[in-house]
């Protein structure tokens, strides 16, 4: 038989924030240390994943200050800050950021 590990469990009245908490930060983190990072979500229709990793977009504003904002607005967020404070510091660093999203409905990549 097959073992598989994963991070956490959280309930249907988690909320986007215990999410990112729980997931994001820590991919965050560790693409900050120079790996690559990412984030499945994998289930049923219907079950939310769309809805975890964006959140209810209609706006910019929205993106950037709405609570429900998902994983990808939080995890940009957060590693783009993260940037800007280190470089306010004057860390010596150069960042090279790639981002990519893949969703696949129904069998088909859209």
């Amino acid at each position: 038989p097959r073992s598989f590990a994963f991070d956490g469990v959280l309930n249907d009245e988690a909320s986007q924030e215990e999410t990112f908490d729980l997931v994001g930060r820590d991919v965050g983190a560790s693409c900050l240390a120079g790996y690559n990072g990412s984030i499945y979500v994998y289930g049923q229709t219907g079950t939310g994943k769309t809805y975890t990793m964006s959140g209810p977009i209609a706006s910019v504003h929205q993106m950037q200050f709405d609570e429900k904002r998902g994983l990808i607005s939080r995890l940009l967020e957060h590693v783009f800050g993260e940037i800007a404070r280190r470089q306010l510091e004057a860390d010596g660093c150069q960042y090279t950021c790639r981002c990519s999203f893949l969703e696949i409905y129904k069998e088909q990549i859209l």
